[in-house]
């Protein structure tokens, strides 16, 4: 049985090359890791989100405010401050400039209005106490499964940003938090679409997913349509990832640009030579 993460699969499709030096080499994947802003914008969010997911914390902090969408919307600010302080103070040696952290904060500020409005919406349909339970399923939620794809048997694994369940129509929705303009939509679509698998297979749902994209123009929300076309070939392309793997198949080389930035072009000149 081979056993895959979902970042195996990113880095595949970036570079079938890179994912095998990594995976197979145990080479560093440095490379890939997040910049500074998009980690605090990330850790930030999933603390908020976790700590807002506790009955007993969500109901001290909302118990006079939670049908008011000004006053949630200044709740969940303090609740989105409060982690992104935190992050910022054990992340200072790795600051390059104060004005990444001016900006992180700004990027922070842009999902307040959207979780402000599901929490008011949650809240018109149930009780105060029940709000949490009821809109945030998961956070940071790990989840495993197997799949079975040209007769290989693959552990797959993953790590969910965000479940919660839309308050309008009952429907699971699916947040992968991202920074930027969503230059890497097809690798961001590609994560997406194998952590609706796992929902599916988990839960039994069908899930809306969303990447949400923090920049400096807003928030932007876009929503990865099930395609079972290109499900059946991300499939495939993970068949493809065991093969290159057990050496049955030479990964393919990336484009150039990737190569002349990548730390381990020496050895990939040396092992695919």
């Amino acid at each position: 049985m081979s056993r895959l993460s979902v970042t195996d699969v990113r880095n595949a499709l970036k570079c079938p090359r890179f994912f095998v030096l990594c995976k197979k080499y145990g080479k560093p994947s440095r490379v890939f890791s997040g910049r500074f802003v998009g980690s605090m914008v990330h850790v930030t969010m999933q603390k908020s989100l976790k700590e807002l997911s506790n009955p007993m914390i969500f109901s001290r902090a909302f118990k006079d405010s939670v049908h008011s969408k000004e006053l949630v919307e200044k709740v969940v600010e303090n609740f989105l401050y409060k982690h992104f302080y935190a992050v910022v103070e054990s992340r200072l040696d790795k600051m390059e400039e104060i004005s990444q952290i001016h900006r992180a904060w700004r990027l922070v500020r842009l999902a307040k209005s959207r979780i402000a409005d599901l929490i008011v919406k949650t809240a018109a349909i149930t009780s105060l106490e029940e709000v949490p339970g009821r809109l945030i399923l998961g956070v940071e939620k790990p989840f495993k499964i197997k799949i079975e794809v040209g007769g290989c048997e693959v552990t797959l694994s993953g790590r969910i940003d965000a479940a919660l369940r839309d308050p309008e129509n009952g429907e699971v929705l699916l947040w992968d938090f991202k920074t930027g303009r969503g230059k890497n939509m097809r690798l961001d679509a590609a994560q997406l679409a194998l952590y609706s698998y796992a929902v599916e297979e988990l839960w039994r749902e069908t899930p809306r997913a969303k990447l949400l994209y923090f920049s400096e123009e807003g928030l932007r929300r876009v929503e990865v349509s099930k395609d079972p076309e290109r499900g059946s070939e991300i499939f495939k392309y993970i068949l493809r990832m065991v093969k290159w793997l057990r050496g049955e198949e030479a990964p393919p080389r990336a484009d150039l640009e990737v190569c002349v930035y990548c730390h381990l072009k020496s050895s990939c000149d040396e092992v695919f030579q």
